[in-house]
């Protein structure tokens, strides 16, 4: 897995986005909350509770959406 931090330009931290082998990505608060992820293979984003987001990847509308 692979972990990267997003950043605002002040370098303040939005999200923490966790990248797997398979492709499939997701995301997290600062703090550690999960807020939903990206399934390659359906090429869905989707929030932590299952609801769908929309087609694509979509993580990044999910931290302003928290």
């Amino acid at each position: 897995m692979a972990r990267m931090l997003l950043q605002k330009p002040n370098g303040e931290a939005l999200a923490w986005l966790d990248v797997y082998p398979d492709g499939k990505k997701q995301i997290h608060l600062p703090c550690g909350t999960p807020l939903g992820f990206y399934n390659p293979k359906s090429n869905t984003t989707h929030r932590m509770s299952g609801a769908l987001v929309g087609r694509g990847d979509l993580m990044a509308s999910l931290i302003y959406k928290s």
